[in-house]
């Protein structure tokens, strides 16, 4: 079970809850600051990374040097045998495999200059680690899921950072719910300190249970 950290702002998981265990922290009846170990600066975000990665002298393989990604705003099929390090996009990247499996005792950094929006599943094995940073939004798909009363196997994995925005599509056409998406790692929204919120305004489970 995951923990949702609301810092000073409301939630609101009607009809469901927000895991069997309701773990969530801040509030605004229990309010939690979350202050940056440097003021100022979510290591997270995107300007950070880029920053870092200048620093290391370490030059990041662009996306659409991949030969299913030449066009990512439009689709990105990154390939099975994708090598360590770090990549990067000047614009929007569109990830379209219904289930993409990154390397197992690898390590990965994708650095998007835009939005991310994904289109199918994204597992990381153990020994591996990936982090998606953006400087926009990260969408989710409404594909992206599984039955409420399915297995609670995750389908996304990894670490996803958004300066903005972290949104999960959906129908929202009750009594018929939505997909559940379970997810391991972190998502961290707001990473520029500049506004950002988690939203599944568009995803409900109705009554079919907990989000």
């Amino acid at each position: 079970h995951g923990v949702i950290f609301s810092g000073t702002g409301s939630y609101d998981f009607t009809p469901g809850a927000v895991s069997r265990l309701g773990w969530v922290v801040g509030g605004l009846s229990y309010p939690e600051n979350y202050t940056p170990a440097t003021p100022g600066v979510i290591k997270t975000s995107y300007t950070y990374i880029r920053d870092l990665v200048n620093q290391n002298n370490i030059t990041p393989i662009n996306l659409n040097t991949l030969s299913n990604c030449s066009n990512p705003a439009s689709s990105c099929s990154l390939p099975a045998n994708l090598a360590n390090g770090v990549y990067t996009s000047d614009g929007d990247v569109i990830l379209t495999a219904a289930n993409y499996n990154f390397p197992a005792g690898r390590d990965f950094v994708i650095m998007v200059r835009g939005d991310l929006r994904l289109n199918g599943e994204i597992h990381v094995p153990v020994g591996s680690t990936v982090l998606f940073t953006v400087q926009d939004d990260i969408t989710v798909d409404r594909s992206v899921g599984v039955a409420n009363s399915d297995s609670a196997s995750p389908q996304i994995e990894g670490w996803y950072s958004a300066d903005n925005n972290f949104t999960l599509l959906g129908i929202k056409n009750c009594p018929t719910p939505d997909l559940r998406l379970n997810a391991e790692g972190a998502i961290v929204v707001n990473a520029s300190l500049s506004g950002g919120s988690f939203s599944y305004d568009n995803r409900d489970l109705c009554a079919a249970g907990s989000r």
